[in-house]
């Protein structure tokens, strides 16, 4: 999810993405109420706390990725060229 947020995927983008991967392992559902338990569980709360956010609501997911690894200590250049990799 981290580096989906970091490439510039969109939320929904990324919801999908994760049950998908949910599907595979787990099995598959066409639950509606299931997949909204999942990622609001999953997602969502992951999302929110490893940015430390009360909500995803119009928030730059991206922007929030590449403060996060400035804050650890990469450089701008790093972070663009690891952008750069991934998307190859």
């Amino acid at each position: 999810m981290f580096l989906e947020c970091l490439l510039g995927y969109d939320l929904s983008f990324i919801c999908d993405d994760y049950y998908k991967s949910y599907e595979n392992f787990y099995g598959k559902t066409d639950n509606q109420d299931y997949y909204d338990k999942i990622i609001e569980n999953n997602v969502y709360s992951s999302l929110s706390m490893f940015f430390g956010l009360d909500s995803l609501e119009g928030v730059d997911l991206q922007q929030c990725a590449y403060s996060y690894l400035l804050d650890l200590g990469l450089t701008a250049e790093q972070i663009d060229q690891l952008i750069i990799v991934l998307s190859e």
